[in-house]
């Protein structure tokens, strides 16, 4: 049984809240939300809905502060913000009948949640109520502040500038982004006389919504096409497309003349945009090679920007081969590595073990990147099918091995019992601080206990937060309950282009835990 020392930190009507901290102050796991507490909706917001109870939560998001948003499933739904021990209820669906002139939502997606806490959502209007009706019922919300603001709904007039003749209008949204600033990027359907297409809007660091692209021809923010947003496997638990401190933006596609594979990055001011094409598949290498081919890349706070490509007629490489690119100040390349380079061990020494392959990369703000890599098997490198994958970063100064199947997992400090091997890396995220956060399963355990996450605490250890089988996570009736499955990393349909289960600054997590008697709770945890 792992060992864990529990101390209940408050109870209230609406929250009880306990502590879990591992020995030798490795982290402290608090419970957020639990199944069957009370909503009491109407309490304090003048809802009157009765009393309710969490029935079902959506994924949730942490914030460096701790704060922790979640939509609550009903009926009535809401989207909760938890402050430390203040719950706040930010919106809800039903009419607020001590304030009837607030918004009145049918439907909500989950909420995405930058790291200075600033929260944004897509609400769906009831027509009938405030001049609402099927050709308005959509918006952006942005939460900051105490302060609910609508940033654009369906129906209103799009920010299109020259691009078009005649007015194209919002017609429908997707994959929110928001930022420190409370500045919004999404996806959003245009329509207007004959013409329908697709555009990515974003605010500028001056809190105007600009246009940054829109699928088209012959107008100066038209492209053929553009791409973003996509659930990568192995990866989805981080953003890539939109960098959540400053706006900065990067897509890749047919983007910019001559409208051949592009990579380009958009990087936001006071007065807009400032536009630049990175690299395309007309391009070269510094050394000579042909790019033929890109991976989504992901940008972060200082406008880097990092990505898969397959290069032809790489100097020392077969004719196509995947090299890995970090290209810093809009000019700068860096090759972080390629396909068939060693793969240092665990203290950053040179092995014989090449790579065969790698997941898309992962990139935090002080420009340091973690992948899953793929050994190439080779009985003379000791690579096998049993440790032919592991997680690779320089997150500690030296680009080493995190991780590697078959090598024995971490165990909470002080446990006994078997630890189990790692079998395989199911999900990698990178904050700022510490190092590389993934979800393994585990060989060499019964299946109610396979499957877990781990982290490099700030300290550089790797550590065991938490796994199916755990029977030590606090319970607002102290009653020990089994972990049946760690709900973690989830990309939510409209919202999934932003991270959620960690904060990069701080490396808080939060992650929902699903036990055996049918119960679950939301966790975060928090390292000293």
């Amino acid at each position: 049984m792992n060992s864990l020392v529990r101390s209940t930190l408050f109870t209230l009507a609406f929250l009880a809240a306990s502590l879990s901290a591992h020995a030798a102050l490795e982290f402290t796991t608090t419970l957020v939300a639990e199944k069957g507490d009370p909503t009491n909706f109407h309490l304090g917001q003048g809802i009157n809905h009765g009393n309710g109870v969490l029935r079902t939560v959506g994924p949730a998001a942490v914030d460096s502060a701790g704060d922790v948003a979640l939509q609550a499933g009903g009926p009535p739904s809401g989207i909760l913000l938890y402050t430390g021990t203040v719950r706040t209820l930010v919106a809800h669906t039903g009419v607020n009948q001590n304030n009837p002139s607030d918004p009145v939502f049918s439907r909500m997606t989950d909420p995405v949640l930058s790291g200075s806490g600033a929260l944004a959502f897509i609400g769906i209007l009831t027509p009938g109520f405030h001049g609402v009706t099927p050709a308005n019922d959509v918006g952006v919300f942005v939460y900051q502040s105490g302060s609910l603001t609508t940033i654009a709904r369906t129906g209103d007039t799009a920010p299109t500038g020259a691009d078009f003749a005649v007015p194209l209008k919002f017609a429908s949204f997707g994959d929110l982004v928001v930022n420190d600033a409370g500045g919004v990027t999404f996806e959003a359907v245009l329509r207007g006389g004959r013409i329908s297409t697709v555009g990515l809007f974003s605010t500028d660091a001056g809190g105007n919504l600009d246009l940054l692209v829109v699928r088209g021809r012959g107008a100066p923010n038209a492209a053929p096409g553009f791409l973003g947003f996509i659930p990568l496997p192995l990866v989805t638990g981080q953003g890539r497309t939109v960098d959540t401190i400053n706006g900065f933006v990067t897509l890749f596609g047919p983007v910019n003349p001559p409208f051949a594979g592009t990579v380009g990055l958009a990087t936001s001011s006071t007065a807009g945009f400032t536009h630049v094409n990175l690299v395309n598949t007309t391009g070269t290498t510094p050394n000579g090679g042909t790019f033929r081919a890109f991976g989504e890349p992901i940008v972060n706070s200082s406008g880097t920007v990092l990505f898969n490509s397959v290069v032809t007629h790489y100097p020392g490489a077969p004719l196509n081969t995947t090299v890995v690119w970090m290209i810093t100040g809009g000019t700068s390349f860096q090759e972080t590595t390629k396909v068939g380079n060693e793969a240092p061990d665990s203290s950053g020494n040179s092995t014989s073990a090449t790579y065969a392959g790698f997941s898309n990369f992962v990139l935090n703000n002080n420009d340091q990147v973690a992948a899953i890599g793929f050994l190439k098997p080779s009985a003379p490198d000791g690579v096998t099918l049993a440790n032919d994958t592991g997680i690779w970063s320089n997150a500690s100064g030296t680009y080493e091995q995190v991780a590697r199947k078959g090598d024995l997992a971490p165990n909470f400090v002080g446990a006994t019992g078997t630890n189990g091997k790692f079998a395989a890396f199911v999900q990698l995220v990178l904050p700022d601080v510490g190092g590389p956060i993934f979800l393994a399963t585990l060989s060499d355990l019964p299946a109610v206990q396979n499957e877990a996450l781990f982290a490099v605490n700030p300290g550089g250890i790797l550590i065991r937060v938490v796994g199916k089988g755990d029977t030590d996570l606090p319970t607002r009736d102290s009653v020990t309950r089994t972990v049946r499955s760690i709900s973690i990393f989830q990309a939510p349909p409209a919202v999934g282009g932003q991270s959620r289960s960690f904060d990069a600054a701080t490396e808080n997590i939060v992650y929902q835990a699903n036990f055996t008697d049918g119960t679950w709770a939301v966790y975060e945890v928090a390292f000293p």
